[in-house]
Parts: structure tokens; sequence; C-alpha cells
């Protein structure tokens, strides 16, 4: 007699898992892989939803994946279906252009090829040929472009694999901090599929590392997966957002640095606070732990920017659970620290005095202090670039939430539309959308002629 246990298990993918283990990927790893490549295969975005849950139902036999995610697994791990345990992919029309398997999968059949074995000579080269070599690094630069200039030269006499060698790997730092700094001003749906390409080429360089170079490389994909995570959310996707967050909290936790678990935890704390999600019910005392906690890890010793930055988002938390007197010592200190940055630079560079003060000004507004918010909000919305499409849309939010409060609603619906100006032309629109919607269901109390004419311009946008 066959019990279910012993049935669960004769279903079970081992080989597709073995391939998996084979590189060093857990489930998330894996996941990010398969979505990434089923980009480079030409899959729409929209179809490409695997997540670690669905893997490991995949792999345990629980469901059978669709055609073309088993034509992207056989992709990545270089097998035909049946050495993963996969049925051969039926027909499903395939990807909308289909390049011929060579070309598509070229720049990452080298990117994710096996690490060598441990007892391989510790300079022996990742990628076995300078052609390769090349190739890895031109694809790269047609990637991410922004002035990175690649001595292709310099680079192929390198003695050192890749995963070993310094020019890559600072090219490869430069790469994610030039993501970072757009990333304050450019629409997340434009520059995401760039932060995953990223992460597509650092994991691999990760798992085959050693020594120092392991630790700056997964620093660096520790930065990438954190801001693919923060553009995840502000897109509105909170479960791809989730996804790369846990993948950038193991990196943290295995680089055993503290300062970048601070900045994974500041930036989960977005998965549950109610600052910004216009009126949705979160776990805003999940937010303040984790915030909290990120505080606590990068200590006062923490570099200036970082715990600037930590601390205004605590005030934030502190101001929505009406902690008054710890949302203004949150701030106090913010600004002290802030007097002690000479040059905010990477994912700090667009942080200004005008940013800290809108902090100071959003904090009145949730505190109920309506007056004192407009008097700041007002005059700061006034210095701010609306090229920084966020901050000036929740400023601009911000402010009309006091002015509806204070009964001015035609100036907050002004307001509003300033905001949705912004949202719509840096394509902001989920993220943004979401808190202009709350602001006027929340806030604005009244069916004047102004907010009818705010409603229908809501009612006609596409999302």
């Amino acid at each position: 007699m066959t019990t279910s246990n012993e049935s669960d298990r004769s279903k079970r993918r081992l080989r597709l898992a073995a391939a998996r283990r084979r590189r060093g990927w857990g489930q998330v790893r894996a996941a990010i892989a398969i979505n990434e490549l089923g980009l480079r295969l030409g899959y729409p975005e929209n179809e490409l939803r695997v997540d670690a849950h669905a893997l490991s139902r995949w792999e345990r036999g629980v469901h059978e994946p669709k055609a073309r995610y088993i034509r992207i697994m056989c992709s990545l791990y270089e097998l035909p279906a049946d050495q993963l345990d996969l049925a051969p992919p039926m027909a499903d029309g395939g990807p909308p252009t289909s390049p011929s398997p060579d070309t598509a999968t070229a720049p990452l059949r080298s990117a994710f090829a096996p690490a060598p074995n441990a007892d391989a000579e510790a300079d022996g080269p990742v990628h076995s040929t300078d052609v390769e070599r090349r190739e890895f690094m031109e694809h790269v630069l047609a990637a991410f472009g922004g002035g990175l200039v690649y001595d292709l030269g310099r680079f192929s006499a390198a003695r050192r694999g890749l995963a070993q060698d310094r020019y890559v790997i600072g090219h490869l730092r430069q790469a994610t901090a030039n993501l970072a700094r757009d990333s304050w001003t450019e629409s997340p749906h434009s520059i995401l599929p760039l932060v995953r390409l990223q992460l597509t080429y650092q994991l691999p360089l990760v798992h085959a590392s050693t020594g120092g170079s392991h630790r700056e490389l997964m620093a660096v994909a520790c930065e990438t997966a954190t801001i693919a995570g923060r553009l995840a959310w502000m897109s509105d996707n909170r479960g791809d957002a989730a996804q790369h967050l846990r993948l950038a909290e193991d990196l943290a936790k295995e680089a055993q640095d503290l300062l970048l678990r601070a900045r994974v935890l500041a930036e989960q704390r977005n998965l549950w606070t109610t600052v910004h999600s216009g009126g949705i019910e979160l776990r805003s005392d999940h937010a303040l732990a984790a915030i909290d906690e990120a505080v606590t890890a990068a200590g006062s010793d923490a570099p200036p920017m970082l715990r600037v930055w930590l601390l205004n988002l605590r005030a934030d938390e502190h101001a929505i659970h009406g902690h008054e007197r710890e949302c203004y010592r949150d701030l106090d200190e913010a600004e002290r620290a802030f007097a002690k940055v000479k040059q905010p630079d990477g994912f700090f560079q667009h942080w200004s005095t005008q940013r800290q003060a809108r902090f100071r000004g959003g904090c009145a507004v949730l505190l109920g202090h309506w007056r004192a918010g407009i008097s700041s909000l007002e005059r700061l919305l006034g210095e701010m670039s609306p090229s920084l499409a966020g901050p000036y849309a929740t400023t601009a939010a911000d402010l009309a939430a006091a002015y509806a409060e204070e009964g001015e609603t035609e100036r907050a619906c002004e307001l509003l539309h300033a905001a949705l100006d912004v949202v719509e032309a840096g394509a902001l629109i989920r993220g943004g959308l979401t808190y202009i919607r709350g602001v006027r269901l929340v806030n604005v109390r009244s069916d004047a002629r102004h907010v009818k004419s705010l409603d229908e311009r809501l009612r006609a946008l596409p999302y």
C-alpha cells in the first residue's frame, strides 16, 4: 500500500531542485533569475510572476509549471525538460518575439555559469576565455550605459576570474550607484528592468567569489536588490517588493553587515506603513518595529546621511501613532546629523535642506497640526523641483490634506491636480495615485464643483 507521503515524494522534481542547488541558489534567487531570463527571451513582464512559493510548488510536484516557465528553466539550467523532471513544453505561442536560444541566452550562459569547484585554483577564471569576458562586459555596458566606459583591452588582460576582478567589481558597483541615483528622478517602470538585469549579472558572481571580493559583491547585490524592492513598491507591486527585499535581507545577513541590514529594514517598513498609503489599512505597528530595529542596527556611529534618513522615517511612524514627543525628538536628532553631512552622494545624492524640511512639515500634518503643516509645506513646495516626482507629489498631497482639514477644499483640489500632473509626467501612476486618491477620500469631505472636477479626472485615469 502506498501512503500519501510516499505518493508526494514520488511526484517531487528532485532534478529540478538539484539544478538550482548546483548554482548555490535559494528559491528566492532562482525565482528572480527565471523572471529575468523570461524578459530577455521576450516574454512580457506581466506574464512573468514567479516567486519562491511558486517555485517550491513546482519542485515538490504540487503544481505543473506553464509551458513558458518550462522553456525558461530549460534555458536557464541548460538542460532538456526530461532531465529536470519536467514534461516537454506544449505550444503556447511562445514569446511575442522569439530570438534564437543562442542569441537570447548568450550573456546569461556566462553570467549563470556554475561556480568552480572548491578545490579549483583560487585565481582561475570564472569565464574560460577572453572572448566570454569581453562579451559579458559588452552586455553590461549595453544594459547600463550611463557614461561608464569599460577598457575592454585591460579587462581581457586580467588574470583573475570575473568574481575576483577588481575592475569588474568596481564597475558593477558604479552601475548600481548610478541606478540608485536615477531611481529618484526616473519612472520606476523604466528603471526597474535595468535594476533587475543588474541583479541578474551580480548574483552568480556573488556565488563564484571568495574572500574580500565575496563580501564586496554581496554588499553590491544587496544594494541592488534593495533598490529593486523600493521601485517595485513605488509601482504598487508589493509582492515583487517583498521578494526583492527578502533577497536583500538574506545577503545582508550573510555579509554580517549591520548597515546594509538597516537599509533593508528601512525599505521593508514601506510594506507595512500607513504613511502615504492613502488610507489603506496596513500593519503600522510592524512598520514602527522595523524602522526602530533599523535605527538600532545602524547605531549612533552610522554614516550621518544614513542616520538622517532612518531618523526621519522613524519620526513619520511616531507621528502616525500620535507619539508627538518621540516624533520631534527624532526630527531634531536628524537635523543635527544632517548638519554634519558635507555632500550627500549615491542613494542620498538628491537629499537637500528642502527634503529635510519636508519631513517636519509632513509630520505636522500626520499629527493633525494643520496650520503648522501648511506654513511649512507651502514654502517648501515653492522651492522644490517637480523633477523629483515622488517627493514633489507627496509634498503637494500632504499640503492638500492640511488645507482640506482646514476647510479650504478648492486649494486642496488645486494641489491634488498639481500632484497628478507630476505623477503622470513621471509615470508614477500606481503608487502616486494610491496616495492622491487616499487624500481625496479621507481628507476632502465635500461635493463642491472643484471636487467633482477632480473626481472626474481620477475616474478617467486607466489605473
